[in-house]
């Protein structure tokens, strides 16, 4: 095992080092089809699945394989993992993915996903992503979110007025201006996420800059060889991709088909 002796004389009981044993040894296994071989844990609660867990992934972490996924079933456990990790002395940043926008590839400079990424993992973006069973199934669509800056009440009121409780506009129109001046024109659809509540917004002090997120369309294929339109057609051929898809995301992040 490529542990520290500390790590397996004293911070592991004798079954879970067993346990740690027998999973890194089934890891080393190729199935039939060519895929890595997996181990299947049935220990009940309270018997440390969570330590062995966090072994395994330090022994991985050791051997050069730098991008591992932890599944959970509620987002809870994300502050149990840190611990058991922390526990067993494994310097390994880990950060749940629900802090990750819902598209876009991790691994792409300059995206939103990528500088949430590397703020929380570092720069190589390696480490432990923690996520839960409903979020690993989850799709979406592609997001964008640009600035609205309002300078004036009359600006402000405008918006109050197209914004329902969950600060979703109900109705499109021209409000506030973005970063270069340009004015900005909200869809119907649009959701202001820079703030909790319309209480919130109407007690805000001026000038005030918001964060507004839009679901965009998908793009008809082109002939162009557009980059956009390509993606879109996968997404209509029902591929799962990192634009569209948390699995999508996670495969691309964790090297797709060279992924170990």
């Amino acid at each position: 095992l490529a542990l520290p002796a500390a790590v397996a004389e004293e911070r592991l009981s004798s079954l879970q080092l067993e346990t740690v044993c027998f999973a890194a040894r089934r890891f080393r296994n190729k199935l039939p089809d060519g895929r890595t071989a997996g181990y299947v844990l049935g220990d009940g609660t309270g018997c440390g699945k969570g330590r062995v867990i966090s072994a395994l992934l330090y022994h991985m972490w050791n051997s050069g394989h730098r991008r591992s996924i932890w599944v959970s079933a509620t987002s809870d456990l994300y502050y149990d993992a840190c611990r058991d990790l922390k526990d067993l002395g494994a310097d390994i940043p880990c950060m749940p993915m629900r802090k990750l926008p819902p598209s876009g590839p991790l691994d792409k400079k300059g995206t939103s996903a990528n500088k949430e990424l590397v703020r929380h993992l570092g720069v190589e973006g390696d480490g432990v992503i923690f996520l839960t069973y409903s979020l690993l199934v989850q799709t979406g669509q592609r997001r964008q979110v640009y600035p609205c800056i309002l300078s004036s009440q009359e600006a402000k009121d405008k918006l109050v007025e197209k914004l329902d409780e969950k600060l979703r506009c109900t109705e499109p129109g021209a409000c506030g201006v973005d970063g270069s001046g340009g004015q900005v024109k909200v869809r119907v659809g649009d959701r202001v996420v820079s703030l909790k509540n319309l209480k919130e917004l109407q007690a805000a002090e001026l000038p005030l800059t918001l964060s507004i997120e839009r679901v965009l369309e998908k793009k008809k294929p082109s002939k162009d060889g557009d980059e956009d339109a390509d993606m879109d057609s996968k997404e209509d051929n029902g591929e799962l991709t990192s634009w569209n898809s948390r699995l999508g995301q996670l495969v691309e992040w964790l090297g797709g088909g060279k992924a170990t």
